[in-house]
């Protein structure tokens, strides 16, 4: 059980980057947080680096640079790669699935682009569907994803409603591939990472040598831990299978801000939430009375987060190689946020 301490002194901007460093030390000390952060105002760093181990079994711990899976953090990096190839023509938003898929059903025909990208397209959840949990160690394409998906019949007519959905996404890798010719992760390499340096950032494939990449952790019981167990990353696709650091992730955030691969326009539409709080690959809402750009993601051994907040020009990133219910990657990044703009914030605790 963990209790919590409220701090009571509000902080200058002197005091900021320490308070940061000791609520992250906290989390070490008590909720055995494992990760690495970043934090920054106006392209100021107050924070950035790694806590706990990348690799229990060989000692090697979290650094700045330390590769972690994104899980559905991934999502906005589909939604851009959309947004890019509507800026070329090579897509329209409203645009029907059936001008990219064979053999749509009949109650799928009315699902656009703009759907996928907004979780309005009243698909079912794949993620959730015993058949494709059980089967998640094998090799799968998102063709055959789309072709198992299409026995089941839709949750809601598209349009007319929000459900937070990885079929969309995949679906939509499925037809970004075949547009750009090219497979997903290829696509956005050439055209989003490398243009942007993002040169630890990619697709999460477990065969190849990756340079400091985390292992991924489950932790059932405050007192168990235990590698995660496997997962081929065909199965998220264009949902969740990306991996990055948090360095990378900083230049992700000022490419936004600065509309460096599509007109602001195409910014602007990326970010206008369609139903409730759901926008193309983000959710948008508010913190502390300030716009709030964000998005979660977890997947078999890890839980990130990122924090965007335009107006004032900062951002939090949170990424973890433990899955757990004792901590979440999402209200650490909340917390620090809370401390980055000079509000009280609770400090873990351990209960007496």
């Amino acid at each position: 059980m963990i209790a919590t301490k409220m701090k009571k002194s509000r902080r200058t901007k002197s005091s900021t980057k320490k308070t940061l460093a000791d609520y992250m030390e906290a989390c070490v000390d008590v909720l055995d947080f494992s990760g690495s952060v970043l934090v920054h105002r106006k392209e100021k760093i107050y924070l950035s680096d790694g806590f706990g181990k990348a690799d229990r079994e060989n000692n090697a711990r979290n650094k700045a640079d330390t590769v972690f899976r994104l899980a559905s953090i991934s999502k906005q990096f589909t939604a851009m790669m959309t947004m890019m190839m509507v800026d070329e023509g090579m897509i329209k938003l409203n645009d029907k699935i059936g001008k990219y898929l064979n053999k749509v059903p009949e109650k799928w025909k009315g699902i656009t682009i703009t759907n996928l990208l907004t979780h309005t397209a009243g698909l079912p959840n794949y993620t959730e569907i015993p058949e494709f949990v059980e089967g998640q160690r094998d090799p799968i394409t998102p063709g055959e994803i789309y072709e198992r998906l299409k026995k089941f019949p839709l949750k809601f007519t598209p349009g007319t409603a929000a459900e937070y959905n990885d079929s969309g996404f995949t679906i939509l890798g499925h037809i970004l591939e075949m547009v750009g010719d090219k497979l997903y992760g290829d696509l956005l390499t050439e055209h989003i990472f490398e243009p942007l340096s993002m040169h630890r950032t990619g697709y999460d494939i477990w065969q190849m040598i990756i340079p400091n990449r985390a292992r991924g952790y489950v932790r059932p019981d405050k007192n168990t831990i235990m590698n995660a167990p496997y997962i081929d990353m065909s199965l998220p696709h264009a949902a969740g299978a990306l991996c990055s650091t948090v360095e990378d992730m900083y230049l992700w955030d000022r490419a936004l801000k600065n509309n460096t691969l599509i007109p602001k326009k195409l910014s602007e539409i990326m970010f206008k939430p369609h139903r409730d709080i759901y926008a193309c690959g983000w959710m948008i809402d508010e913190q502390l009375g300030l716009k709030r750009i964000q998005h979660m993601g977890g997947i078999d051994g890890f839980q990130t987060a990122i924090l965007r907040f335009p107006e004032a020009d900062a951002c939090v990133i949170v990424l973890s190689n433990v899955e757990t219910s004792i901590f979440s990657s999402f209200g650490i990044a909340e917390a620090l946020a809370t401390i980055l703009f000079h509000e009280e914030v609770e400090f873990p605790r351990a209960k007496k």
